[in-house]
């Protein structure tokens, strides 16, 4: 059974929020619509869900994670993870194809090397 968790990319202070902020109801994480201490409001965070694989390294792969993934002879691409039709994928800098994320582990390695929000830079198309 795969572990269910989240994240949340804080919108107004800009920072990852690891802290375990969710009221679990019946198994399932829901977050509250007005918060208290050290919660948020709904309005004012992404959440984003761990896939239940962790990559080459040991750490744990979420949704708007950038992966580099090695395949073939040497070849690389940076990729990022999104939820889609009940699964979780990766997908290209042009968006133009998308794979399961696990065949992409079953195919060769995956690396987080950063996440959407705080590392933009390693996601923009090349000029």
């Amino acid at each position: 059974m795969r572990i269910i968790k989240f994240r949340a990319w804080d919108k107004l202070n800009k920072t990852m929020v690891k802290k375990d902020f969710f009221i679990h109801n019946n198994g399932l994480p829901v977050i509250m619509d007005s918060m208290v201490g050290d919660f948020m409001e709904l309005e004012s965070c992404v959440l984003m869900q761990y896939t239940g694989l962790k990559d080459e390294n040991g750490k744990e792969i979420y949704e708007s994670d950038l992966v580099l993934f090695e395949f073939g002879n040497h070849q690389k691409a940076v990729l990022i993870v999104n939820f889609y039709n009940a699964h979780f994928i990766v997908v290209d800098k042009l968006r133009t194809g998308h794979e399961d994320l696990w065949k992409c582990l079953t195919r060769g390695s995956l690396e987080v090397i950063g996440n959407l929000f705080e590392n933009p830079e390693l996601f923009k198309e090349d000029k």
